[in-house]
């Protein structure tokens, strides 16, 4: 799956193709990392087919690895357009469990990883709950998870004391909302790489010459002494006082570790009292250290490019490292002194366009659950690459310089060899198998990443035409250049979308625009100008402005017969009174000079009046015309406010007054807050629908035909669940326990659920046996219940009290 596809947030089917596949995409990159995080960081084009449809919370799916095809995430930020360009940083699916929650207190003990997992899943506070676990782990083990502990679901997945990775280990494999704890993820499939030889070009973070290559081991101890008295001392070993590591000798200089054993266990007498460390124990344990540590061996900490890998040495004794996965082990040898080691395979990053891993990093995983997803979103709004200290010539001559210079390897062929016709240069020595090759010949200079044939995207040819991805150049004259965009400090220009900018960089490069025209040739694409900061248009002939527009409003005027300026009109934000015969509020204001009000429909002069008002006035000012003062700032309505003519249904959508300081529209923050609609039905009248997280009503709601909860059935469509009605105010909370050996069950009612009742009242409790056996209630108190009768049964038990503050409510008569 080369381009990702984009699906709606609440989509459950992916068997289709969403609103489509993202062929636009410039750069689509996952990046997973043992027991850690799971992201998607793309790239795509304002000009894309589907640029509108992007938007937060919907889904993308695309391969994200190897082994893992078909994994969907979820949008969780959206860069502002930067040169056509926006950037989308997403989720991986499993992360919803770090948005749920789980039950205040529970116990798991002597459990198998998978019975945990299952108790996880149970305990999931929010919906949907999507997950299906599944683990091979065999120890058993227990832990407690705390409402004051488990900051959210997926902390107790792994990320805290007490985490069932923290419990239990293994290593985490997500795949969409199927989660599976493994003993171990990956394989040792055989890959060997060598450092120094194949791994030449490649970064070892902690170099061989950093590797400890010995212990100087000592112990601090409490010496009895004959008089019955004691001192403290320390013991060491003889001159010289360390132990060298097996290959120490490997190293130009020594690096000795300070090993503190004082709290070793020295062994017991045959009283059981504690011995005292000697120099032969010292020693032993010192040595084990040396072998359970694997000190001189260096620490393995490579970060692997696919970028770079086809210029090391030796690349065919590696090449199956295609086919690695996270998790697997993987051989590293240091050649140089003579010793190997094992590690994993902790990060991946896999580029969905190319269909391959642009890069592995190998050593020893630092991340976990735990990670801050806040931590992950700023880094991603930090931006998506580093801007270089050095000028692009500067960087581009370093880059070419350190690329030529730093060659290893290659293959020179001149063919044919009698009479030759042009000069090879190859990754092998046989046209046959070579992949990247430097062909010159009287057609020209070129190179292809595909072999002999081509084809040759990197060329200079005998017609005088250069070929090239990419080009930087100090000084470029030309007679004509066709280009798509153009980018210079003060100005650019797109030739493909007709962006036209003219602004300046700051010191991070990025550009500031001062004066923009877009025009989309796509059909409802947006086409004008921005100007940021005032814009005015200018009488040439009089020299004096008549249209004026900043920050604070737009204003019109012209000039009479003795070249006066004539204020006309103005559309302007007001800060508060603009006169001491006038008490507006701050908002915005469309004036003329006789009355300033705001209007819709029929704004028009009349000759004799002045401007007059038609059909509908929106009165935001703090008295309306009557001179009555409004009890509450905001819109009100001289009149009806009539919503008629609509085909199928009409909207009116609620946002929040943040939504509109960082956006170009309401439209780039997707999904209003609050939204009520009419939809025409089959009678042909409309039925209203308020869609809202919580439609709060502040006093009494009563309904003449029943309340009901809307459910969406997988066979039988949506249908309708009753409300529970009672005659008194009450209150319920459903749960399950068991009675102890002595069957006895103490019922603590949940802190939050008893500050809504009133147990001073009586309340009730009903019991289910969930096994043979009898209970009953042997107490009922204000924070608490008894359950007594048959030992270790399990039971189930509802419980009603009266609302507090209602509890002589009953039947209440409506007027």
């Amino acid at each position: 799956m080369a381009t990702p596809y984009l699906y709606n947030a609440d989509e459950t089917s992916f068997t289709h193709n969403g609103y489509g596949t993202l062929t636009d995409t410039i750069e689509c990159l996952v990046t997973e990392s043992r027991n850690g995080l799971f992201e998607l960081n793309m790239t795509y084009p304002v000009d894309g087919k589907l640029f509108k449809e992007i938007k937060e919370d919907r889904l993308l799916k695309c391969d994200a690895a190897v082994d893992l095809p078909k994994q969907r995430f979820r949008i969780v930020t959206i860069s502002k357009p930067l040169n056509g360009v926006i950037a989308i940083y997403a989720q991986h699916v499993s992360y919803q469990a770090a948005y749920m929650q789980l039950r205040p207190n529970i116990k798991i003990e002597n459990a198998l990883a998978q019975q945990a997992l299952e108790r996880w899943k149970a305990s999931l506070i929010g919906t949907p709950n999507p997950f299906t676990v599944y683990s091979d782990l065999t120890g058993t083990n227990s832990t407690t998870w705390t409402i004051d502990k488990a900051e959210n679901a997926r902390m107790a997945l792994g990320g805290m004391d007490g985490s069932i990775l923290d419990v239990w280990g293994g290593e985490y494999k997500f795949d969409n909302y199927n989660v599976r704890l493994l003993t171990s993820r990956g394989a040792d499939r055989g890959l060997l790489i060598k450092y120094g030889k194949n791994l030449t070009d490649l970064t070892q973070e902690e170099s061989i010459e950093s590797t400890y290559t010995g212990v100087y081991p000592f112990a601090k101890y409490t010496k009895q002494l004959d008089s019955g008295s004691s001192e403290e001392r320390i013991l060491t070993l003889p001159s010289p006082y360390y132990i060298e590591t097996e290959n120490a000798g490997s190293f130009a200089h020594s690096r000795i570790l300070h090993l503190d054993l004082s709290n070793e266990d020295w062994g017991s007498d045959t009283e059981g009292k504690p011995l005292e460390p000697t120099t032969d124990k010292l020693r032993q344990k010192a040595e084990a250290y040396i072998k359970a540590n694997g000190l001189g061996v260096p620490k393995i900490a490579l970060k692997v490019s696919f970028i770079d890998l086809s210029k090391t040495l030796e690349y065919q004794d590696i090449k199956n490292i295609v086919q690695a996965r996270l998790c697997d082990t993987v051989t590293v040898e240091f050649e140089k002194l003579g010793v190997s080691a094992k590690a994993k395979i902790i990060k991946t990053v896999w580029d969905v366009k190319r269909e391959r891993y642009d890069s592995l990093e190998i050593g020893e995983a630092r991340a976990n659950l735990a990670t801050s997803f806040k931590e992950l979103e700023d880094r991603f709004k930090e931006g998506l690459e580093q801007k270089p200290g050095k000028s692009d010539l500067q960087q581009a001559i370093s880059n070419a310089t350190d690329q030529i210079t730093g060659a290893i390897g290659g293959n020179v062929v001149i063919r044919p060899k009698e009479n030759p016709e042009e000069i090879l240069i190859m990754d092998t020595d046989n046209i046959k198998t070579a992949r990247n090759v430097w062909r010159w010949n009287a057609g020209g200079l070129g190179y292809s990443s595909n072999g002999y044939n081509g084809p040759y995207e990197t060329a200079i040819t005998a017609d005088g035409s250069i070929v090239a991805t990419f080009i930087t150049a100090g000084i470029l004259s030309a007679n004509l250049i066709k280009t798509g965009a153009l980018e210079g400090k003060s100005c650019n220009i797109n030739l493909e979308t007709g962006l036209f900018q003219i602004g300046d960089r700051d010191e991070d490069d990025n550009f500031n625009p001062v004066f923009e025209y877009y025009k989309n040739p796509s059909s409802g694409g947006f086409s004008g100008v921005k100007a940021f900061g005032d814009f005015a248009l200018w009488d040439s002939y009089y020299g004096g402005g008549q249209i004026t527009f900043n920050m604070n409003g737009l204003a019109f005027e012209r000039r009479d017969g003795h070249d006066q300026l004539v204020h006309c009109g103005n559309i302007q934000k007001l800060y508060g009174p603009t006169s001491l015969s006038q008490d507006r509020r701050s908002g915005l204001s469309i004036e003329s000079p006789t009355d300033k009000k705001l209007y819709f429909n029929n704004l028009e002069n009349d000759e004799d009046t002045g401007y007059r008002k038609d059909l509908l006035i929106l009165d935001s000012c703090p008295k309306n015309e009557k001179g009555q003062v409004h009890k509450f700032p905001g819109i009100y309505t001289n009149g009806n406010l009539n919503l008629c003519g609509f085909e199928k249904d009409v909207r009116i959508n609620f946002y929040r007054s943040s939504y509109f300081q960082d956006s170009y529209s309401v439209e780039d923050q997707g999904e209003p807050d609050m939204q009520l609609r009419f939809e025409k039905n089959d009678a042909g009248s409309y039925t209203p629908i308020l869609k809202t997280a919580l439609f709060r009503i502040e006093g009494g709601f009563a309904a003449t035909e029943g309340k009901a909860r809307l459910v969406k059935t997988k066979s039988y469509g949506e249908r309708c669940l009753n409300a529970y009605e009672t005659a008194d105010c009450y209150f319920g909370d459903i749960g399950e326990a068991e009675t102890d050996q002595d069957g006895v069950c103490v019922i603590t009612l949940d802190p939050i659920f008893l500050e809504t009742i009133n147990t001073k009242e009586a309340y009730h409790i009903f019991i289910q046996e969930n096994g043979p056996g009898k209970l009953y209630i042997d107490k009922r108190e204000q924070h608490q219940f008894v359950v007594k009768g048959t030992p270790k049964l399990a039971f189930s038990y509802e419980i009603k009290a009266k609302q507090k503050g209602y509890e002589t409510t009953r039947l209440q008569e409506v007027k």
